[in-house]
This record gives C-alpha cells, sequence and structure tokens, in this order.
C-alpha cells in the first residue's frame, strides 16, 4: 500500500495518496516515513493548512514514544502558523 501510496503522489494523485497515507497511519501512527511522505505530498499539492496540521500530528506520534520529533524548517514559511 506504501508504494501504490508513492506511486500516486508522484503522479500528482494527491487526493488518492493522502486516503492511503491515512490508511497506513491508522496501522501504524509512529510510522515515519509515511508521516514525511504525507507532508510532502500536500506541500507540493500547495495544500499548506493540511501539511501543517499533518506534521503537527506527526510530531506529536513522535513525542509519544519519545523518538526525535521532525524538524519544521520542511515546512515552507507559508505553512507554518501565523505569529500570534
Amino acid at each position: 500500500m506504501r508504494h501504490l501510496a508513492m506511486s500516486y503522489a508522484r503522479s500528482g494523485r494527491t487526493g488518492d495518496a493522502e486516503a492511503l497515507f491515512v490508511r497506513l497511519l491508522m496501522l501504524d501512527p509512529y510510522d515515519e516515513r509515511v508521516h514525511r511522505s504525507r507532508v510532502r505530498t500536500l506541500l507540493r499539492a500547495g495544500r499548506h493548512g493540511e501539511a501543517r496540521r499533518a506534521f503537527a500530528r506527526w510530531a506529536h506520534a513522535m513525542a509519544e514514544i519519545d523518538a526525535p520529533v521532525p524538524d519544521a524548517e520542511m515546512l515552507p514559511a507559508r505553512a507554518l502558523p501565523p505569529p500570534l
């Protein structure tokens, strides 16, 4: 399923890829490769708000298992939340 999701992402079928990434994360919420691929796919599609939320879920999942939290620098400035 991961290979199919990546194939969809590479061919621009973001919606199909996103659906598979979500299913994969339901099976294993700590799969860093799937989280990273999901965020990158959403960013490439210009879905910055969704990418930001997916990144937050990824960071939360890694914190739950005391794994290194992903670097927020992978998100472009336009995908970051506005300053308070």
